[in-house]
Order: structure tokens, then sequence, then C-alpha cells
């Protein structure tokens, strides 16, 4: 039977299509005569009345694979309208927190793209045109071209719900060789096609401003001077000043550039008329580059602000180990942490208590299998991944159903060198083909204790790196990179933490 679950979110990914179609969908046929000068308008015809159905297919397609994906049938169904179900992701087809933030962000940027078509009416062409009035109201009273931002978290939301490898077009149109070849590189791919979109837009921006001011004159001007830019993100108004001969933007002498002693050295690269015309585009790259790397950091902290990390005293075990006296045998100084996440016992697969081992073997799995580890395993992969080191684990299938039993070598990386029902300890630090004392070694424990009386399960990362090979005086790694290490540490206890998860 079809669960009630399933049809609302069914129901919402398929709202959110349309929203997102009419979205790319031109809001007045009515015939304007085109601004001379439009850098983009090979993609606001056909193209964009293309893509709008696309989206409307995929959306459809994907809300249906939602539908029956966790329904009584889905055995018999699924396989008939999905080649590939095996790579189906539940995170894009379940109530999941991935797929409520798509489809949050889907809902917002359809709004606001929506009230940028209605306040400006039959003047919103997809194609550059000179408009009749300048409007300058309603959400045109605060910002300029609030359209892009509501179409930039469209885009966002799709590609979070639909426009990845394991969405419901692609993990059932690929193979799941092909989907494992691709695992790493999807960030790669979304964010080259990010920065081109991101020019895109840029482009448009500066076209439509320089014929708003030729059309709207001063008028223009001051209304540009006191809203900003580009919508809710907060880039501030540019400057007015005399116009540039080639360029409606500020020159390289503007104060709004307020690093000059960085800056000038740089500057005698280039044409004095080149930096004229293009200062204003470096000044506004700036800014949204400032702004989105201060959004992407708060957004990180706020993902992993349940990761602690707590003292590991030097009476721990792992300091008294045959395996660690063995492998440091001079008691060089460590660089050593332990990170700490607790989880209610509520939100675990209970499948996973059943039995002593399997919960700490799928908080392993998740480790390794997870896309925390996805950047460093395609790179390894790529570096590494051939006939000597074919008995290894490679694959994500492989690093996500493996127990992980001593001898296990995963990546050419690590080395499962303990396992007990409630921890799994690899050697880290070089390839596991070197077996003896290393110039750069360590330990790394995943552990999980559950606590029935406190109703929770904790589970830890312990990090314990140091020199083998001759006599050391200080830790192996200086404070900037522990403090890397521990951020990484933190995204690969996220990553592995969503493995255990009902």
């Amino acid at each position: 039977m079809i669960s009630f679950s399933s049809v609302t979110l069914s129901l919402s990914i398929f709202l959110s299509g349309y929203l997102t179609s009419i979205c790319a969908t031109p809001p007045t046929t009515t015939q304007r005569s085109p601004y001379e000068t439009d850098r983009i308008r090979i993609i606001t015809g056909d193209f964009a009345i293309n893509a709008s159905r696309a989206v409307v297919i995929i959306s459809a397609y994907h809300a249906l694979i939602a539908l029956i994906y966790q329904s009584n049938t889905s055995s018999s169904i699924l396989p008939a309208i999905c080649p590939h179900p095996e790579n189906l992701n539940p995170e894009t087809l379940t109530w999941s927190p991935t797929a409520l933030l798509s489809l949050l962000a889907i809902a917002a940027g359809s709004a606001i793209r929506l009230s940028a078509f209605g306040g400006l009416g039959r003047n919103f062409t997809f194609y550059l045109a000179v408009p009749d009035r300048l409007v300058t109201d309603g959400v045109y009273a605060h910002v300029q071209h609030p359209s892009y931002t509501g179409l930039a978290l469209v885009g966002l939301g799709c590609v979070g719900l639909c426009g990845r490898w394991d969405g419901a077009v692609g993990a059932c149109a690929l193979s799941k060789d092909v989907i494992e070849r691709l695992d790493g590189w999807g960030m790669m791919v979304i964010g080259a096609l990010g920065t081109v979109a991101a020019m895109v837009v840029g482009m448009r921006v500066r076209d439509e401003e320089r014929m708003l001011r030729e059309k709207f004159g001063r008028e223009w001007e001051g209304w540009h001077a006191r809203t900003a830019s580009v919508a809710v993100i907060g880039v501030g108004p540019v400057e007015s000043r005399a116009p540039s001969d080639h360029f409606p933007f500020n020159s390289a002498t503007s104060s709004r550039f307020s690093s000059p002693i960085l800056v000038r050295p740089l500057l005698g690269l280039f044409p004095i008329n080149w930096i004229d015309s293009n200062m204003g585009i470096f000044s506004r790259f700036l800014k949204l580059t400032t702004i989105g790397g201060a959004a992407t950091v708060g957004g990180f902290f706020w993902y992993t602000r349940n990761d602690v990390f707590v003292p590991l005293p030097l009476s721990d075990r792992i300091f008294h180990s045959a395996r660690f006296n063995a492998l440091n045998p001079l008691r060089n100084p460590t660089t050593h942490d332990l990170c700490i996440r607790r989880v209610p016992l509520s939100d675990i697969d209970p499948t996973l208590l059943e039995k002593k081992g399997k919960l700490v073997e799928a908080f392993c799995a998740g480790v390794w299998s997870g896309w925390g580890y996805a950047f460093q395993r395609a790179y390894l992969a790529r570096k590494y991944q051939g006939p000597e080191t074919a008995n290894q684990l490679w694959s994500r299938s492989e690093l996500r159903s493996s127990t992980y039993e001593p001898g296990t070598l995963i990546t050419d990386h690590f080395e499962v060198v303990e396992k007990t029902p409630n921890r799994i300890v690899v050697r880290c630090g070089a390839s596991p083909r070197v077996q003896e004392v290393r110039p750069s070694d360590g330990l790394f424990e995943m552990s999980v204790d559950v606590k029935p009386d406190e109703g929770v399960a904790e589970f830890g990362l312990k990090s314990c790196f140091f020199q083998g090979l001759g006599k050391a005086e200080a830790q192996p790694m200086p404070p900037h990179i522990v403090w890397l290490h521990q951020q990484y540490t933190k995204l690969w206890m996220e990553t592995a933490i969503r493995n255990v998860l009902r």
C-alpha cells in the first residue's frame, strides 16, 4: 500500500517541478524591440522553453519513483520503470532533510522569481528589451535584480533533489559501475556549472544596467544608488560616478576597492582601459566570493554543530596498546583528538541494535562510503588503484557492505588492525603495503557506546598521529593543520551517522 508520506512527497516533488518550469518560461509573449547588446540572448529563447519542458518530465518521473519507492508493491513495479533500482538514494525519495531543504529552496526561489515577474508585468522579457517605464516599487523598492536570486535558489533546490548521480533519473539510467566511477565528481561538476551560471548572470546584469542607465538616466542612478544590486545575498549598490566610455561601472580609482597595496601590483599587468571597464566586475566578484564563502562556512558549522571534540587523556587505552608501542617505538609526541556525536536510540535503525557489532560496522562503513570521504577516495583511486591493489576496497558499494574484519585494506591508505563489538581501529598515514615502522604513521578508531539508560548511542572518531622512524621533538602537525583535520573529522562524522539512521 502506498503511504501518506509517499503521496505528499510525490505531490511536493511534482509541484516543485511545475514551479521550476514556470520560472524557466517567459512570463509574456509580448514582442518588444530587442536591445542592441544582449550577450546571452542565445539561451533566452527556445533553450529556456525546452529546459522548462525537461524539468517537468524529470520531476514527474522523480515524483513517480518517490510514490512507489516505499510501497509494498515496489518490488514488482519499481524494476519495470527503473532499470537500476539498487542505485536509488532514500535521501531524495523520502522525507529526509535533503529532500525537505531542496523543496523549500525551490518554493522560496519560485516565490521570489514569480514576484519579480508580477512586478515588471509585460516589461519582463527573457531577451533584453527596453522597458517603457522604470519599476521601483514592490520587491524592486529593495532589490534591483530579485529574479536572479530566485532562480539561483530554484537551481540549488533542483540540484539537491534531482540533479545528482543518485537522483531518480541518474540512478535509474546509469549502471552501478558508471555511478561508482562518477562518485566524487558531482561536486566538481556542480561547481563548474555554478561558475558558468554566475558568469552568465553577471553578463546579463551588466547589460541590463547599461540599458537602464541609457534609457532613464538620473532616475535610474538614484534608484540604483539606494537599492541592493543582486537580491537577498546582500550585494550593495554600486556607487555612481560619470559613466566610462566603455562600461557603466566604477573605474580602478573607485574608493570601493579598498586594498590598493594588494591590487596595484596586479594592475600593471592589464591595459588601463581594460581595468576601467572591468573593475566593477572584480568588485562584485569579490563581494559575491566573500559572501558566498561566509555562507558556506556558516552552513558547515551549523551542519556539524552536534560534533564535539573532548580531551583525550594520555591514560587512554590507545596510547598503551601493543600496536601503538610497536609503531611508535621511540614514544614520539603525538597529535591526537577525539570527536563525539550523541544520537538518540530512537533515531537509529533498529536492525543495527539487534546484534552486537552491527552498529559499529555500519558506522565504519558510513565513514568510508560516505560523501565526506568521496574526494579523498577518488584521488587515491586515480593514483593507486591497479592490479597491485585489486584486493583492497575501492568502490562505494564494497565500502558500504564490508564488515571490516582485521586485515581489510581500504583505498591503499588504511588497514583494519583491530575489531571488537564496539570499536574498529585502522592504521593510517601511508600505504598498508608498507608494513614496517613508517616516517608518518597513525591509528584511527571508530567506536560506538550504546547507553540504554540515557537513550543514546555515543559515536566516537579517535585520531592519533605520530612519527614512527627517528626521534621527534614536537608533534607531527602544526596547529592550523590540526584545526583543518578536526573540521574534516566532523565531516566524516556527519556522513557516517547518516548510514546508521532509520
